[in-house]
């Protein structure tokens, strides 16, 4: 497979809180990361496979980043909680 090809996608989005990023492809330890709209990170996380489930019911209503790194592509994506 090709990393430099990576996608995801958030679902659901907007969502309350609790939502998954399902990937294209199985990840290796990818890093995933949430940042507010303001640059803070709310969490980091480390990935392995095709899904992750998040759970961010305690952090404020907004738009927020989540940004995934692998070794040799990073993939930037918005979503929003209610």
């Amino acid at each position: 497979f090709d990393e430099l090809e990576l996608t995801f996608n958030v679902y659901p989005n907007p969502n309350q809180g609790e939502f998954v990023v399902q990937f294209d492809q199985e990840l290796n330890e990818a890093n995933l990361e949430i940042y507010s709209l303001s640059g803070q990170l709310i969490t980091s996380q480390t990935v392995s496979g095709n899904k992750v489930e998040v759970n961010m019911i305690e952090a404020e209503r907004g738009t927020y980043v989540i940004k995934v790194q692998s070794e040799r592509v990073v993939v930037v994506k918005r979503f929003v909680k209610h």
